[in-house]
């Protein structure tokens, strides 16, 4: 059946089945006839256009209106291979000198209810299931097509973008891989971004592995490595949302449970470098109203033993080690303090606290307490505090200052020095405690023992400069029976000479010193006698001058 050529416009060709004025209208059907080798095939060719600018004719199927039903459908399904391949689908566009034809699949709108669904489905296999593949196509001299998903606006929600890779009932479940592109200088970027709350709460970003039997799956965020010799990784930056009005965002990293055996470890391990080693930093917001975030390193508690912490400075393998520096906080009127507490022992010991300087191969290291000075002009400088602990029912905690040993010269000296002041020096006092129940603690200035020659003591009095020396007194206590003893003893020469005992009053510019031994008054009976006796001797006494 052919229409007629026309010198303007070629004869139209109508094949119109008849209209069911009361029931179904007339089907029309075209139909190839069926082959031994291969069926007939139906062919709908548009017309083509022969001038410069013209447009090729369009082919157009369109389904009959349901006036107050259903619409009819349009479906194009290829042909079952009975023993091969089943027949193909394909829709595809025309190819253009300037823009490609596009191609359009648009499900219907629902005018009153819902809207028309769209999909594509592959199909199902005996082996494996059949792949959708949607692909951009190339720009060969410019820019690669892009490609859009995405879900419908809602006058309440709006729609979801669900991807989800199969399961795998025997074996491993897909994957979903997500990967940019490469570029010939920069790569292509990801972005994942929830929506927006304009009025409440702003869409959640979640990254969840699967669970596992053995162990459940991990997730991975790697920046990108550099290849070239001075360049920069690229770096990873988790950052919490700013509340404008309310509280910031929090940042929470947190190991799982171990249910049975060891939770898991949250590590931060900085980089290292060809020539330093990476940073690792831990700072709390600043305040800008009120105050300053805190930072906080929590040990774990256990059912036997709390965890510990550990802050260890590098090694410095060919100089000096890293420092360790505990730095509290200036502030426009107190400093910050810094306290190191041990923990209380409920049932036994309290923890210790423990300085301890590094060994060295020459000199041992320095340890430096030193209080605050101040710096107004009548201000007073902070004191050093060094206190046992009490015991509650038993014995107080002993103080011990001691001085290193020297292996093969002199020992370590322990020297307490009051500070010069302008007007008075400072005291240097050691006070024995106090006994309220029984004895008073015993004060002891004890000289070390020589291989040859014993340690001196001395009491030196300070010099006056423009008026007296100071004054050297040695006073026993006062009792409520007797009062206490003043001895001096000098020591025993086993193989020679005693010890001489002397008392030199001072020699004066004008007048010498005076030396006065009195005894005591006897208040209600006799008075103190005071007695001076030269030592005997094998063969003469000494004398006494």
């Amino acid at each position: 059946v052919t229409a007629g050529a026309g010198a303007t416009d070629g004869g139209d060709m109508t094949v119109t089945a008849g209209a069911g004025t009361a029931a179904t209208g007339v089907s029309v059907t075209v139909t190839a006839g069926a082959g031994v080798t291969a069926g007939g095939a139906v062919t709908v060719t548009a017309g083509a256009t022969s001038v410069t600018d013209g447009t090729g004719a369009k082919v157009s199927v369109t389904a009959g209106d349901g006036s107050d039903g259903t619409g009819g459908a349009v479906s194009v399904t290829a042909g079952d291979g009975g023993k091969a391949l089943g027949g193909a689908v394909v829709i595809a566009a025309g190819t253009g000198a300037t823009t490609g034809g596009a191609a359009s699949v648009s499900a219907g709108e629902g005018s009153a209810a819902v809207g028309g669904a769209a999909s594509l489905v592959a199909g199902k296999g005996a082996t494996t299931g059949g792949a959708i593949a949607v692909t951009a196509g190339q720009g060969t001299a410019a820019a690669g097509g892009a490609v859009a998903v995405t879900s419908g606006a809602g006058a309440t929600d709006g729609g979801d973008v669900t991807v989800t890779a199969g399961d795998g009932t025997a074996a491993t479940g897909g994957s979903v891989t997500v990967t940019a592109g490469a570029g010939a200088t920069d790569g292509g970027d990801m972005t994942v971004t929830a929506g927006a709350g304009t009025a409440a709460t702003g869409g959640s970003v979640t990254v969840t592995a699967g669970a596992g039997v053995t162990a459940g799956g991990a997730v991975t965020v790697t920046a990108g490595a550099t290849s070239v010799t001075d360049g920069t990784g690229a770096k990873v930056s988790v950052t919490a949302g700013d509340g404008s009005d309310g509280t910031g965002g929090a940042v929470s990293v947190t190991a799982g449970d171990g249910g049975k055996a060891l939770g898991g470890a949250v590590v931060i391990a900085a980089g290292t470098g060809a020539t330093t080693g990476g940073a690792a930093s831990v700072s709390a917001g600043e305040g800008s109203a009120a105050v300053g975030g805190a930072a906080s390193l929590v040990a774990g508690k256990g059912a036997t033993t709390g965890g510990a912490i550990a802050v260890t400075a590098g090694q410095g393998t060919a100089a000096a080690g890293g420092a360790v520096a505990v730095t509290s906080g200036a502030g426009a009127t107190d400093g910050g303090d810094v306290t190191v507490t041990a923990g209380d022992g409920t049932a036994a010991t309290g923890g210790s606290v423990t300085v301890t300087a590094g060994a060295g191969v020459t000199a041992g290291g320095a340890v430096t307490v030193t209080a605050g000075a101040t710096s107004v002009t009548d201000g007073t400088g902070a004191k050093v505090s060094v206190t046992a602990g009490d015991g509650s029912d038993g014995t107080g905690g002993a103080v011990s200052v001691t001085a290193g040993d020297g292996g093969k010269a002199l020992g370590g000296a322990v020297v307490i020095a009051a500070g010069t002041g302008a007007t008075t020096g400072g005291a240097a006092s050691v006070s024995a405690g106090e006994g309220s129940a029984a004895v008073g603690g015993a004060a002891s200035l004890v000289a070390g023992k020589g291989a040859t020659t014993g340690g001196a003591i001395a009491v030196t009095a300070g010099q006056g400069t423009a008026a007296a020396g100071g004054a050297v007194a040695v006073t026993s206590g006062a009792g409520a029976t007797d009062g206490g003893d003043v001895t001096v003893t000098a020591g025993d020469g086993t193989a020679a000479t005693g010890g001489s005992v002397t008392v030199t009053a001072g020699a004066g510019a004008t007048d010498g010193g005076d030396m006065t031994v009195t005894a005591g008054a006897g208040t209600a009976a006799t008075g103190g006698s005071v007695t001076v006796t030269a030592g005997a001797g094998a063969t003469d006494g000494g004398d006494m001058t």
